[in-house]
């Protein structure tokens, strides 16, 4: 069935030469090509290629020799409806392009060649609207830097990819929405969802029958909409219809007009409309039957949140010469509605009357801290620069949003104390209680607060899903895909904001790469912290006001700001820090360069930590295998296991006269052993012992290390 190369007379090469294209690129992505009388022959091409069922492909692709009855039937029958689309009637060939959806499946989108009229493309049934993303395109998903044009179809994007541009074809002129259900609204594709938009230069290069054609015209406002929505920057490629004679009404027209199958002057050709090309909103039509019509329309159908809405329609309203709420009519409704839902599920905050003194209202955030909780100044600053980043987390210099993690040894060190002071002090803080993955995922989405989650290793053990919440919305953009349980359709939410939890234990080795962590300590005797209803509700709001009214007045200077990289081996660390340290020194210089040193002493503590556990892990393997000789088991064998008590194990490491833990001045204890512990996420078992005395002997529970859980570990420590 396929065609490895095709002869110049052949219909697909000339196809493709009359758009300055050639085969090669084509032949690499896996396209094939068919016969139309192969097509009509072929069963399996009909059934994997087209996507027919098998009991449909035996209709073949006319519906000759059907009964008036069976006509009707399958009139009715989507899938079969779906198929009998065109009369192809002088169809010689049949070009099929591989499509590759978010999760690897592969589909197919077919071209009719020639045109038979009606009709040009088939894509298999079930496929909802794929799009053809090209090659280059397909690597540029993250990178806003690079520029993206988005067209019709597969072919008109692999001219523009011929032509040096990276470049996205739609299924269609509405192929950039998306509807969950027949009658919902439409909202960006989810092939779509996986780039990153914001501050992205996005180039729309549509037929240019878009002015005539009004489902062609609604189609190109929908796309920018859509995309303007996601913070792109949008723009429109025009080019002159009729030429010498010719009709270039596609993109691939223009460039095979002006370059045909050379592929610098396309290349220059496809530069001079970028350089030409004018802003999204200044190509709307006013007047009657125009733009205004559809846009309200549009505004009206789409999944957008109204206050993106609104800052398109203030584009529109003075080129279209049309009111706000002409445009937006049940804007205002929505909008009350959506802040009456937030402010019952948040606090309102208002910002601070007067500009505030960074460095005041720093020394205010640490001293409230250290006033409530037992902890060094140290972590107390690290919290109120996290604290105030919380202000800025949706800004669009904002990368990565690193979690505070707030863990301990042991409980009642202060750790829900310290998660409740961060729901007091951050922006539209958001303490999880009991929740479905879904309702959380949607409110992050809608919402985007600042989550607080206590005893989240707990939730963790109950929700293994949270895991890909946490590390997908580390960095910005990335997307959380859920399951949907009633529609058996894939939800995808954007689920960024800032996160802060309180756990015990040992983490995901990934979540901890992305944790800022602060380590509290019980207090010792003596020590008292004030109760947090001793701070008055007042005091609270108004330190959380200044934030808001700090963050305000200087987010432009935190985003202008240049700090140097944090020299330390964990390139995650160091994405970790960076806003902080941005933050510290736009407050004083003097700040950053203290966040600077705590943030090298935490990161070499965790150095540290490594070089101490690979210490303890041989000194632990020496003392299991001269267990097992005292014993007669042979320690190399995987069947073999045994127990043996921390506090033998305790020992046996205070007995090495030389080791990392010797700085420590004392001797270890089972508490450090348990934390040193947690670097391999291996915990003690309980064991029942028999304790010796003068008089008799006794039976207690003790606890210990087994080697079949350290096995591994204990073989390359």
């Amino acid at each position: 069935m396929t065609t490895p190369k095709i002869p110049p007379e052949s219909e697909t090469g000339n196809y493709l030469r009359t758009r300055g294209l050639s085969w090669e690129p084509f032949e690499a992505l896996g396209a094939q090509i068919t016969s139309h009388l192969d097509a009509e022959s072929d069963d399996r091409f009909r059934v994997e290629i087209l996507g027919w069922k098998r009991e449909e492909a035996d209709f073949g692709f006319h519906d000759k020799g059907l009964s008036v009855a069976d006509r009707q039937r399958s009139i009715k029958d989507s899938r079969y409806k779906s198929r009998q689309h065109a009369k192809l009637n002088g169809v010689r060939e049949i070009l099929s392009i591989p499509i590759l959806d978010a999760e690897g499946n592969k589909s197919w989108v077919s071209r009719f060649i020639p045109d038979p009229g009606g009709r040009k493309f088939s894509a298999k049934v079930g496929a909802r609207g794929p799009i053809f993303i090209a090659p280059g395109a397909v690597q540029a998903r993250k990178d806003q830097e690079q520029a993206l044009y988005i067209t019709e179809g597969p072919v008109k994007a692999m001219a523009i990819e011929a032509a040096g541009g990276l470049a996205i074809g739609l299924n269609g002129c509405w192929g950039a929405g998306f509807k969950e259900e027949k009658n919902s609204k439409s909202s960006l594709h989810p092939q779509l969802e996986l780039f990153r938009w914001r501050k992205r230069k996005v180039y729309l290069a549509f037929d240019r029958d878009d002015y005539h054609n009004g489902d062609v015209r609604r189609g190109f406002l929908r796309t920018g909409i859509l995309l303007l929505a996601k913070g792109a920057e949008v723009y429109v490629l025009e080019w002159k219809r009729y030429s010498e004679g010719e009709d270039l009404k596609g993109i691939d027209d223009w460039l095979a007009f002006a370059g045909g199958l050379d592929g610098s002057l396309k290349a220059r050709a496809l530069t001079a409309l970028t350089q030409s090309a004018k802003p999204f909103a200044e190509t709307f039509e006013p007047g009657p039957g125009a733009d205004a019509g559809i846009l309200a329309a549009e505004f009206a159908s789409l999944d957008v949140p109204v206050v993106e809405l609104k800052q398109i329609a203030l584009k529109a309203k003075g080129r279209l010469k049309i009111s706000m709420g002409e445009l937006l009519p049940k804007a205002k409704e929505a909008e009350d509605e959506a802040q009456s839902q937030e402010e019952t599920l948040f606090r309102t905050l208002k910002p601070w009357d007067t500009p505030v003194d960074p460095k005041e209202l720093l020394a205010a955030l640490t001293g409230l801290i250290l006033k409530h909780v037992y902890i060094s100044p140290q972590k107390a600053l690290v919290v109120a620069l996290w604290i105030l980043w919380t202000y800025l987390v949706h800004e669009d210099f904002i990368e990565y949003a690193p979690f505070l993690g707030i863990t301990g040894a042991d409980k009642r060190v202060g750790k829900s104390r310290l998660l409740k002071i961060v729901e007091k002090l951050t922006r539209k803080s958001y303490s999880v209680g009991r929740l479905s993955e879904a309702a959380l995922y949607r409110l992050i989405e809608q919402y985007k607060p600042t989550l607080l989650i206590d005893e989240f290793h707990r939730l963790l053990s109950k929700y293994p899903n949270l895991l890909d919440l946490f590390l997908l919305s580390y960095e910005r953009d990335k997307k959380v895909t859920l399951a949907n349980a009633e529609t058996h359709q894939l939800d995808v939410f954007d689920c960024w904001s800032a996160k802060a939890v309180a756990y015990l234990g040992i983490l995901d080795e990934q979540l901890r790469d992305r944790i800022i962590e602060i380590y509290l300590k019980r207090k010792p005797p003596g020590e008292k912290r004030a109760r947090l209803r001793e701070t008055s509700a007042e005091e609270w709001g108004a330190l959380a006001r200044k934030c808001l009214r700090w963050a305000l007045d200087n987010r432009e200077e935190v985003a202008a700001v240049k700090v140097a990289p944090l020299e330390v081996s964990n390139d995650r660390a160091g994405d970790n820090w960076e806003v902080l340290l941005m933050i510290a020194q736009v407050i004083d210089p003097e700040v950053e360069v203290r966040a600077r040193a705590i943030a090298l002493e935490e990161e070499s503590n965790e150095r540290d930590e490594d070089s101490v556990r690979v210490q303890v892990m041989k000194v632990l393997r020496k003392v299991f295998k001269a267990k097992c000789r005292e014993q007669g088991l042979n320690f190399d064998d995987p069947k073999t296991d045994l127990a043996i008590t921390l506090k033998e194990l305790c020992s046996a490491i205070n007995r090495e006269e030389v080791g990392p833990w010797k700085e420590l001045g004392k001797d270890v204890t089972s508490q450090w052993l348990v934390k040193v512990m947690r670097g391999y996420r291996i915990k003690a078992v309980r064991i029942k012992l028999t304790e010796e005395s003068f008089l008799q002997s006794k039976r207690v529970w003790g606890k210990a290390y087994r080697l079949k859980d350290l096995r591994e570990d204990l073989a390359n420590p």
